[in-house]
């Protein structure tokens, strides 16, 4: 296994069928040279203003929107809301994770995630680092919960750690061993 889902999460794993491409693949991770986009069905309360225009976007076509993140090489354009800043374990849960804009020192770690609203209750997020439960701690920090997710759904995270939420990893794109350019979608 080349990397990782959360628990709960499900979607495109990549899996080496070798000790050398598993070495090469997650140094590609490692480097970020990785696209990795999820699908998620959210509700949403007291979100940011700019965020609020996003979401009043109706029915964008989901092929379309990732065929146009491909053509551009995977880099986002204005029509993703870019959430920039630290994640860090939360001190009230521990099972938890937390996001604030700030470095606050030790154990802060750099989270660079994209987001695009389909529609009112669907979003695709591309992240560009790979923190644990960065998804679901850069959601809950701008008022947005992933369906299913318990553990998320309330600042205290009484609910635990859920089997399922309704978050999929539906678009894994990388250069392989050979340089050609793949791109897998589910």
């Amino acid at each position: 296994m080349v990397h990782r889902l959360d628990k709960g999460v499900s979607g495109l794993v990549l899996f080496a069928k070798t000790f050398e491409s598993q070495k090469f693949f997650q140094k590609k991770f490692e480097n970020r040279e990785v696209a990795k986009v999820y699908i998620a069905d959210v509700t949403y309360k007291n979100i940011p203003n700019e965020l609020k225009k996003l979401f009043e976007v109706k029915n964008i076509d989901i092929n379309e929107a990732l065929e146009k993140l491909e053509k551009g090489d995977f880099v986002c354009d204005d029509t993703w809301y870019k959430v920039e800043g630290y994640i860090y374990r939360s001190n009230g849960n521990r099972m938890k994770m937390k996001f604030n804009h700030e470095n606050r020192g030790k154990g802060y770690r750099y989270s660079l995630t994209y987001i695009k609203p389909l529609n009112n209750h669907q979003i695709l997020v591309k992240i560009e680092t790979g923190r644990m439960h960065q998804i679901r701690a850069s959601l809950e920090y701008l008022g947005i919960n992933i369906v299913g997710d318990t553990l998320y759904e309330s600042f205290s995270g009484k609910g635990g750690i859920p089997e399922e939420i309704s978050l999929r990893a539906i678009l894994l794109g990388f250069e392989d061993m050979q340089g050609e350019r793949k791109v897998f979608r589910l």
